[in-house]
């Protein structure tokens, strides 16, 4: 187990280790010489446990299951991860990781929480697989490059828009819709996905586009 602030504002360089099975919150947060880390056993995460370490690059837990709040936050250098395995992004996990370009979340995702990739000014391309069951309230906010592609091709698997007030159809249940590129959908269902997100369907169908 590696404690709270166990390492926090350390210039160590990079992590690889197999004895890791707990990361406590910010354990290694502000590490600002930082470029990687490998934890191969890590299991759980707590909040902030790499926030602001803006030169890490490359990070590997291919058996963490959740990433809590703000635990890649303003990572802006970070490039490249692999969580074969994570069920939950939780708020703010990759919020500000501007280097971030393109990732296909793998089919173990149930929710993406708030924000959780809010601000990640060059992400271009992120796969949203039939797993995940609920997105939270603007978390693709201000991802201004960004094209979504969404897998999910029967109405019970179009996964839940939240907001802070529940599921209701107002002008937070967007994650964030409003300011990317666009979105992808199975052919056929564009109108299947807007009569689940109503609000969506109000005011930004025109983002909603089916795969050709």
């Amino acid at each position: 187990i590696v404690g709270n602030y166990s390492f926090y504002g350390l210039n160590i360089t990079s992590i690889d280790t197999n004895n890791v099975v707990e990361i406590r919150r910010s354990a290694f947060c502000v590490c600002k010489k930082l470029t990687s880390a490998n934890l191969p056993n890590v299991e759980i995460m707590t909040g902030g446990c790499f926030g602001w370490c803006n030169s890490l690059k490359i990070v590997s837990m291919p058996n963490v299951t959740e990433i809590t709040g703000s635990s890649f936050v303003y990572c802006t250098s970070l490039e490249e991860i692999s969580f074969p395995n994570i069920e939950i992004l939780g708020n703010n996990s990759f919020a500000y990781c501007a280097s971030l370009t393109s990732l296909i979340l793998p089919g173990s995702v149930t929710s993406i929480d708030s924000s959780a990739f809010s601000c990640c000014s060059n992400l271009e391309y992120l796969f949203i697989p039939n797993s995940v069951e609920s997105i939270g309230n603007y978390a693709f906010g201000s991802c201004t490059n960004l094209v979504l592609e969404f897998e999910a091709d029967d109405v019970s698997d179009i996964p839940t828009i939240k907001n802070s007030y529940g599921n209701n159809s107002n002008a937070t249940e967007t994650a964030g819709i409003k300011d990317i590129v666009k979105v992808i959908v199975p052919a056929g269902m564009k109108s299947t996905y807007l009569s689940v997100w109503t609000y969506i369907a109000s005011h930004y169908a025109s983002k909603i586009e089916e795969k050709s």
